[in-house]
């Protein structure tokens, strides 16, 4: 949990080893970023920009705006360390970590080392000075109006929030904002006590808290905490259970609180303090962005189950990946049938040799699904937009490699999503 800042100046040392060919791409997968040697130094060359040298780049420190109009990375010359912006170097540091822009690019925040000490850099204006910053705790709100990160000096961690820190205490996890922006929680610890902290104001103590949500717009908020041996989600005060386990607790987009609870019978999705049926097992519920349909996908002896709105909607002899459009209109999900893999929507199943299990998904417009499929015997991945193939294929060392990496599901998933909207604009010309 705690993040000394040798933890934070890692990623300054990989970017000092010699330099390499190295490649990455912007979150829409229109700009292009490779590092090369010249001369002794390391060159960045970026789609439609000249090639931007420094003696050293953190290249696993690369932040890109969503749209990729916007790219920073930490970069050292002349002994210090900065970050640069847009081919413009900012202040100088003795190290520099973990750059992030705000949603609408508007704003960068930064680690920088000052003296012995850590400071959050926010537009060149530096902030407090702590002994240390935890790491990867640096995050703008979803409106990217509020910045919040973990702190620690002396032996107390703080959380810091729009500037100015709350209480002290042994230890803070998972600091997280609202979804609308408006309110920020995290989980802090005092001697043998944890409790959910909100806005500042400490709920009740509890003896351990698994996981917390905040609801997505309103002052609603949960926890699964345990009692005893068993636990309970706790839901503005009130309190659900006794069960084995609590998992996967969520708000869905409009408001209702779901969760994941287990005893003797097995697994239950639990939707607006309705307790589905119990399976063996279930997957994480999925929600339409609007709030109105919600499903997930089941397991039992006989196979796989497809549930939505607490209704079976299909069986198969397995399944997987079920997404909700937008709108709720459409439903699909991953399935094995004979020697192969199919994609169901309503018109039907799309087969292929093979499909990666969780990157089934729905574009920005809420309606197109896209997916990562692939060719066993060729060694082939490539994107699917509506069952049609890409045509240019991918690297299967590379992409077999980021699924295995630390947060790969997630990447994979931006990856599909990136290139699929990238065809969607090819087409659309």
């Amino acid at each position: 949990m705690r993040a000394a800042a040798l933890a934070l100046g890692a990623s300054l040392l990989a970017g000092c080893m010699p330099a390499i060919t190295w490649s990455a791409r912007s979150p829409d997968h229109r700009v292009i970023v490779e590092a090369r040697a010249s001369r002794g130094r390391n060159c960045l060359h970026i789609t439609g920009r000249r090639p931007e040298c420094h003696d050293g780049v953190a290249l696993t420190d690369l932040a890109f705006t969503a749209d990729g109009a916007h790219l920073a990375y930490p970069a050292h010359f002349g002994g210090r360390w900065t970050v640069v912006r847009d081919a413009q170097p900012g202040l100088p540091w003795d190290g520099v970590a973990a750059p992030v822009f705000s949603p609408d690019g508007a704003r960068l925040a930064y680690a920088a080392l000052d003296s012995g000490a850590w400071r959050v850099v926010v537009n060149d204006t530096a902030g407090e000075r702590y002994d240390s910053l935890y790491t990867g705790s640096l995050r703008f709100d979803p409106t990217g109006r509020r910045l919040a990160y973990v702190a620690q000096r002396g032996d107390s961690a703080y959380a810091v929030v729009d500037g100015a820190h709350g209480p002290g205490w042994e230890a803070i996890a998972q600091l997280a904002f609202s979804a609308d922006g408006a309110r920020v929680g995290y989980l802090a610890r005092s001697g043998p006590a944890a409790m959910l902290v909100v806005d500042g104001r400490a709920l009740a103590p509890e003896e351990r808290i698994a996981a917390f949500t905040l609801s997505p717009a309103g002052d609603g908020a949960a926890y699964a905490a345990m009692d005893g041996e068993r636990w309970y989600v706790v839901e503005d005060g009130r309190r659900a259970g006794p069960f084995d386990s609590v998992r996967v607790l969520a708000y869905a987009p409009g408001g209702v609180l779901t969760w994941i609870a287990g005893d003797s019978a097995g697994e239950r999705v639990v939707h607006a303090g309705l307790a589905g049926r119990s399976w063996d097992s279930v997957a994480a519920p999925v929600f339409s962005a609007n709030g109105a349909r919600w499903g997930y996908v089941a397991h039992d002896s006989t196979g796989s189950a497809i549930v939505v709105d607490g209704a079976v909607l299909a069986r198969e002899t397995w399944a997987g990946n079920l997404a909700i459009g937008a709108d709720g209109s459409r439903v699909i999900w991953l399935a094995r049938r004979g020697e192969g893999t199919v994609v169901v929507d309503e018109r039907g199943a799309h087969p292929f040799d093979l499909l990666v299990d969780g990157t089934l998904l729905f574009l920005r417009d809420g309606r197109t699904w896209a997916c990562l499929a692939g060719e066993r015997r060729r060694h082939r991945l490539y994107v699917v937009v509506e069952g049609a193939p890409e045509r240019r294929p991918f690297d299967w060392s590379e992409n077999t490699r980021l699924a295995a990496s630390a947060g790969g599901g997630a990447a994979l998933r931006d990856w599909v999503a990136a290139e699929g909207e990238l065809m969607l604009a090819h087409r659309g010309r």
